[in-house]
């Protein structure tokens, strides 16, 4: 803002100087510095606007509504989870379309990232205000800390010879404490072949094996429940959905649980050779 006499000069606006001479609107615009200086004019800048982030307040002092803010952010969690789901939907597809199981990293990927996106949210939902909110989704999630400075060389002022070899600097990256969880990072991929788990089931039905099993679990409570978890397992396989770390599961409780001759078991081993399972999954030791 200019300013003559201690009064402010607006911009566009004729005026007159303490003689009365009068100076037109576009005066102080087309004027030199040396003109404005002859008559006294002089400059002060106004104070600087307060910084604010204009996501989380309308202005300095004015913070968006609390509730509001929460659920654009959830939401935002809610839009990156399904991003990274995205990226290795395939596996699910190719599982219900060949029966081919979906990798175990992949499946312990996914499964973090829906438990990630939940625990986002709550420590979103958890904030007490937009102070909280703003720190908490802005702050970086990883803090580098120095463990080693740089250390320069040193010479032989006489004859150039390195006395000492440089020690270069040494960096420690750990998770921030007050940012977000962090998301999932996917391990590496092993995958499995193709199984046959309908074909694998009906010849399962018709085996002596079979009929061993379901004669325990009629006489031991803990048998039908592990056989039934392990029938559920393999009915969702059928459709579709084979997830290799429950089956293998189950196939450790069941046959853990019974007690099968030696010929029983070579059946059971024989039918998952058939079928593909003795690729992916292994019967517990007896």
């Amino acid at each position: 803002m200019y300013y003559l006499d201690g009064e402010p000069l607006p911009l566009n606006r004729a005026f007159k100087d303490s003689e009365g001479n009068q100076y037109p609107a576009d005066w102080l615009r087309k004027s030199t510095q040396a003109q404005r200086d002859a008559l006294g004019i002089t400059w002060v800048a106004p104070d600087p606007e307060p910084d604010y982030d204009a996501r989380f307040y309308w202005n300095a002092e004015t913070p968006k509504d609390l509730d509001e803010l929460k659920e654009q952010w959830t939401a935002q969690q809610r839009v990156a989870a399904g991003h990274f789901l995205l990226q290795t939907d395939w596996y699910a597809a190719r599982a219900h379309d060949s029966g081919r199981p979906i990798p175990d990293a992949v499946a312990l990927y996914r499964q973090g990232v829906r438990s990630t996106f939940e625990v986002r949210a709550g420590e979103i939902d958890a904030c007490a205000d937009v102070d909280e909110l703003a720190a908490l989704v802005t702050a970086l999630p990883v803090i580098t800390k120095v463990i080693q400075d740089f250390v320069p060389p040193t010479f032989d002022e006489e004859t150039g010879e390195e006395l000492t070899p440089a020690i270069p600097e040494e960096l420690e990256f750990e998770a921030n404490p007050d940012a977000l969880t962090g998301w999932p990072e996917l391990g590496e991929v092993i995958e499995y072949p193709a199984v046959d788990y309908r074909s694998f089931y009906g010849a399962l039905q018709a085996s002596p094996v079979y009929a061993a099993i379901r004669a325990q679990a009629a006489e031991t409570l803990a048998v039908n429940v592990y056989c039934t978890e392990f029938i559920a397992s393999i009915g969702e396989a059928k459709a579709g959905l084979p997830q290799a770390l429950v089956i293998q599961q189950c196939i450790d409780d069941l046959i853990g649980a019974v007690t099968l001759s030696a010929a029983e078991r070579t059946e059971l081993e024989d039918l998952m050779t058939a079928y593909g399972l003795a690729e992916v999954y292994t019967l517990p030791t007896s």
